[in-house]
């Protein structure tokens, strides 16, 4: 029999026992209802178990071979009998079980007490002690998820698009909103149209270009040549694009001259009317495509506009070579009445989009007035120096206006354009001295927004807002500039045509812009189409690895050559090439004695 288990044979009984007591007590504290009330351990048991631990260490190898001899007697109970007797080792005295809180933190050292009890009383002690005398770990606090209503916008148009929708299906924003965010979204992604194309009729310059504001569908254009075409640009064979042709190519010849002005009736795309430099006012019937009543106004015609939401009159507002801003009723035929203020010819007039009654004209006397039809005088006169009110026909009288009021301009120079924003809070005007003016309809104040890079300075320029009227769309040149209307920041240059851009017009339904000029073409501007701004992104990024190798293989390649540079010259090499070169090989020359006169 070996040594260990002849020795602690005879105390195999006494162990068991212990072992017993051992759990029996785990088991009390396992229960936590059986003492509701537990108190926390004396500061002396920290003591008693240190001091426990120390006796156990100077016993370590005894109570070491003994846990074996305890496990193997107790796999083999046979031994007991017949062997010789042992008092084993008296294991130090074990402190009463200290009961203690519980956390989630204390399972493993549970486990761990268990483990050294049926090993031994010493180690259960110990480990015991280590427990009481460790802190009470303390989960740590979840973290807290911070969560935004707000739709996260990103850089790509694609993800712009979806982001707004998502946040008009949560009800985060309204349908008004997210369409200015859709126009807002196409109008800055502008490029020339691959797909869509304009076949102009004119053999000369477009002078003026207009859509229908009920189907957004049919364009008007104006040309030199005193023709006037119908463009249909909803073709229902191409659904991505169109190309648009005249649709009564061998009709259109209303005017003798050159056509200055067109527009759609507001309400019907059955009728249109045209201006002409010949004097002329004409009506069109749009189904047979000619002139169904023309107004002879004596003197070459400028500009002739129709109210967008006139419910009690048919008014056309005329600006001529005169002073005088003449008034044609379309019901009866006949001329209504006569604006009197401006002192030099009016080139631009503009009906208010709010107020049927209300109209805004221009002209060289560099005045910019609104009218009120109902009155019989200028209601505001405009001062770009803010210097002086504007309304001066308070009493709805005309006495003293055009001497009282002969020092207020609008422009240093004639005006050639005048529009009104989309909610009729804002006009905005062009002159002959390179500027382009914002102002306050209810007040009348220049708002002081300097637009840059104007350098235009013809008659023939008519420039146009987007639909959401945060944009200024203005023929400069060769160029269609596209301003930001509240800061006067110059977003966007469109450069395509050949010749001087002279009009343009959008649609408010597909965002398109058309733009025409001298070289006697119409272009359409639209959004950059998504799988073709794919190929691009993904041709610039190729590129820009292109040159991202090529920086770094020129980089290696100044590393290489500064190390060169930076490297002492071998001096003991070069002496020795020196030496194992062979000396200069000397040339003969030959005797001057050899040489005389007489040779």
């Amino acid at each position: 029999m070996p040594r260990a288990l002849k020795r602690h044979a005879s105390g195999g009984v006494k162990i068991e026992e212990d072992e017993r007591n051992v759990n029996r007590n785990e088991r009390e504290e396992a229960q936590p209802h059986s003492q509701p009330h537990r108190q926390r351990p004396h500061p002396q048991a920290a003591t008693h178990a240190t001091a426990a631990s120390t006796s156990a260490q100077s016993s370590s190898a005894t109570s070491s071979s003994a846990s074996s001899s305890r496990i193997r007697v107790k796999i083999e109970p046979g031994l007991q009998d017949g062997s010789p007797s042992h008092t084993p080792a008296t294991p130090p005295a074990r402190s009463r079980p200290v009961k203690r809180r519980r956390s989630t933190a204390h399972h493993e050292e549970d486990d761990s007490a268990a483990a050294a009890a049926a090993g031994g009383i010493a180690s259960a002690a110990a480990s015991s002690a280590s427990a009481i005398a460790a802190p009470v770990p303390h989960s740590p606090a979840p973290r807290r998820l911070h969560l935004s209503h707000r739709p996260l916008l990103s850089a790509s148009p694609r993800s712009n698009l979806v982001s707004n929708l998502l946040s008009r299906s949560l009800s985060m924003q309204s349908s008004r909103a997210l369409q200015a965010h859709v126009i807002d979204d196409a109008l800055k992604q502008l490029t020339l149209a691959q797909d869509k194309e304009v076949k102009s009729a004119h053999k000369h310059n477009v002078n003026d270009l207009d859509i229908d504001a009920t189907e957004m569908r049919y364009l008007l254009s104006a040309g030199g040549d005193g023709l006037v075409a119908v463009y249909d640009t909803a073709d229902e064979l191409n659904k991505r694009g169109f190309t648009a042709r005249s649709i009564h190519p061998d009709k259109g010849r209303g005017h003798r001259y050159a056509v200055s002005s067109v527009q759609w009736y507001p309400f019907d795309t059955g009728m249109f009317v045209t201006s002409g430099m010949e004097g002329r006012v004409a009506v069109w019937d749009t189904n047979s495509f000619q002139v169904a009543h023309t107004f002879n106004m004596q003197t070459p015609v400028h500009a002739a506009r129709m109210s967008p939401v006139a419910t009690t009159h048919a008014l056309i507002a005329t600006g001529t070579t005169s002073p005088n801003v003449r008034l044609c009723d379309m019901n009866s035929g006949a001329y209504s009445h006569t604006l009197l203020g401006h002192t030099a010819e009016v080139i631009s007039v503009e009906w208010s989009p709010t107020h049927e009654y209300t109209l805004v004209t221009g002209g060289s006397d560099r005045t910019l007035r609104v009218w009120d039809i109902r009155r019989a005088g200028t209601m505001m006169l405009l001062d770009m120096f803010n210097q002086s009110s504007p309304f001066i026909n308070t009493k709805y009288i005309n006495a003293l206006d055009a001497r009282a009021r002969r020092d207020v301009v609008a422009h240093d120079g004639p005006i050639h354009c005048i529009r009104w924003t989309p909610d009729g809070s804002q006009i905005v005007s062009s002159g002959a001295d390179r500027k382009l003016r914002l102002w306050d309809a209810q007040t009348g104040k220049n708002m002081l927004v300097n637009y840059p890079g104007v350098t235009v300075v013809h008659r023939l320029n008519r420039f146009c807002l987007s639909s959401n009227g945060r944009y200024i769309f203005f023929p400069n040149h060769l160029s269609l500039y596209q301003y930001t209307l509240n800061t006067g920041r110059l977003y966007a240059k469109l450069n395509a045509h050949m010749d001087r851009v002279t009009c343009c017009t959008t649609n408010p339904t597909s965002n398109d812009v058309f733009s025409a000029g001298c070289d006697r073409h119409i272009l359409v501007w639209s959004k950059k189409p998504q799988d073709r701004q794919v190929e691009e992104e993904e041709e610039e990024a190729e590129a820009r690895e292109t040159r991202r190798r090529e920086q770094e293989a020129q980089d290696i390649m100044d590393r290489a050559q500064m190390e060169v540079m930076r490297r002492p010259p071998p001096s003991s090499a070069a002496g020795s090439v020196a030496q194992a070169l062979p000396p200069p090989r000397r040339l003969p020359v030959a005797d001057e004695d050899a040489w005389s006169d007489d040779d």
